[in-house]
């Protein structure tokens, strides 16, 4: 009896097992999404398309990142509610946008696929609303959507592809499979390129870079549409001119060749100036503050310049005629050269340059100054003396007096008398006795003489 207690226990406690574990495996699926970590936000479609709470995956980039937590319909819309990896989040934008999609292109399990949008940056809504969310389009409903027409037309494509896929295309296609692989690395090498300096970033800000592109451009309705309309119109004139577009490419290479050299040279040139302008770059700052105090100068001199016109217009003929005149004066420059200019070089100008000494009767006479400063000092006095006029011209002006040679009849004049009393003082050797009265007598009276 007690084996038998025993027995039943055993199977009670299998029976209970047998239960939990294929509870355990029918629900794997909910445990696992209970168990999973990371952030849970609301996702609004017009329609739960073949989604399944616990088993439909959530992508970005087709790229695992969560699962669908559960579906319950909203009206006419229905809520999905997804569980994605703690830093999908952060690299959503401001605002995304969610597609259902099918794992296969003949459908199968379907999944949630999140896009980024927006502003870069990380997602901080509750919900994506359905004006941003797509659900698949079914192939019949698609189907009765197009005409009837259409769809005939479809039929005769399928049968024309057949035909093409006869023989000859088979060949090619074979022929395709052939020379696949030699294209393949090359096209590998070109994707690699694609991916940019660094392929998990890169490819990530160019989709966003084009979908900012592509909002700006459905910014404003009929914008888009303009820019289509431009761009018809630009093609129609470049037809329209494709023999000049032509003859232009042509001619293309030859310019781009001179442009070429000329930039090589242009290249020097803009050394040089490199050079040129460090060394005038203190003369420029200077220059401004030069301008600055000559602009009220220029202004003052402004009807100067005004005036200058005529005088430079009645002067044209003069200046006509200095060009004969100057000819001439060329050979009479000539003839000074030899005997006459070097004459003047020899006497006339050291003469000019000597002091004073007077010679005969002025030869108790001379001058710490040079001749030609004396000269010009008489001529400016004879210019002052000459300032007086009447009606008769120019007079030299002179003052009458008397002087010690106003008395004559005399044998010596007072001058001579004075002369040669004092002439003991001017002697260059001075004796220490004076001369005898006799001596002096006939001294003043031969002076008369």
């Amino acid at each position: 009896m007690k084996s038998l207690h025993s027995s039943a226990r055993i199977g009670v406690v299998i029976l209970v097992v047998t239960l939990l574990v294929s509870f355990g495996l029918f629900s794997k699926d909910k445990i696992s999404s209970l168990l999973m970590g990371g952030d849970t936000i609301e996702v609004h479609f017009d329609r739960a398309y073949k989604l399944r709470a616990n088993v439909s995956e959530v992508k970005v980039a087709f790229v695992v990142v969560g699962k669908v937590t559960g579906v319950e319909p909203d009206g006419d819309d229905a809520v999905v509610r997804l569980k994605v990896d703690g830093d999908v989040l952060d690299r959503l934008g401001s605002e995304p946008t969610a597609t259902i999609r099918p794992t296969t292109l003949l459908g199968g399990s379907y999944f949630v696929d999140l896009q980024p949008g927006g502003d870069p940056g990380a997602f901080t809504a509750a919900s994506i609303p359905v004006e941003r969310t797509t659900v698949p389009v079914e192939l019949d409903k698609v189907a009765r959507a197009v005409q009837p027409e259409a769809r005939q037309g479809v039929r005769g494509t399928v049968r024309r592809l057949d035909a093409a896929l006869d023989e000859d295309g088979e060949r090619a296609l074979r022929d395709l499979v052939a020379t696949a692989p030699g294209a393949l690395d090359p096209a590998a090498e070109v994707f690699d390129a694609a991916q940019g300096l660094h392929p998990n970033e890169d490819l990530a800000a160019l989709t966003s870079g084009m979908e900012n592109l592509g909002r700006v451009l459905s910014k404003e309705d009929g914008q888009l549409d303009g820019i289509l309309v431009d761009l018809a119109t630009t093609s129609r004139t470049l037809d329209r001119r494709s023999p000049e577009v032509a003859a232009a490419v042509r001619t293309l290479p030859a310019a781009l060749q001179s442009t070429r050299t000329g930039l090589a040279d242009l290249d020097g040139s803009l050394e040089t100036l490199r050079e040129v302008a460090a060394d005038t770059r203190p003369l420029a700052r200077q220059l401004d503050e030069t301008l600055g105090v000559a602009q009220p100068v220029l202004r003052d001199a402004r009807p100067l310049v005004a005036d200058l016109r005529g005088l430079v217009r009645d002067a044209r003929p003069m200046l006509d005629g200095l060009v004969p005149t100057a000819k001439g004066a060329d050979s009479v420059l000539t003839d000074l050269r030899g005997d006459v200019l070097d004459r003047v070089d020899r006497k006339v100008m050291p003469w000019l340059h000597a002091k004073y000494t007077g010679k005969g009767p002025y030869s108790h006479t001379s001058s710490d100054k040079p001749t030609y400063e004396e000269l010009a000092y008489m001529f400016a006095t004879l210019d002052r003396a000459s300032g007086m006029v009447d009606k008769n011209g120019h007079a030299v002006a002179f003052q009458p007096g008397i002087g010690s040679g106003s008395v004559g009849g005399i044998p010596i004049s007072v001058e001579q008398m004075f002369k040669v009393l004092t002439e003991s003082f001017y002697l260059k050797n001075p004796v220490d006795t004076v001369p005898p009265a006799g001596n002096l007598l006939s001294g003043l009276l031969g002076g008369g003489r």
